[in-house]
């Protein structure tokens, strides 16, 4: 989440994740976040409200799936 931050010492990239995610979600129009958590445990990671703001989010089941790929072919 900071900027210019890296997960290595010697790199140093340019914006946060978020604004990364961002540049994702504005160059793919049609573009969903699979979510293998449950979707119970969302709403206790601070990471996984941060991307929901950025990307439809949807569980990493079956059902998820589902409703992800109904979601995409809706915005048609």
């Amino acid at each position: 989440m900071h900027t210019n931050g890296s997960i290595y010492i010697d790199e140093s990239e340019v914006g946060t994740g978020q604004d990364r995610l961002k540049f994702l979600a504005n160059t793919f129009r049609h573009a969903v976040w699979l979510n293998p958590q449950s979707e119970q445990e969302w709403r206790y990671t601070y990471t996984v409200g941060m991307i929901r703001q950025v990307f439809p989010m949807f569980e990493l089941t079956l059902d998820g799936l589902e409703k992800a790929v109904q979601h995409l072919m809706a915005r048609n």
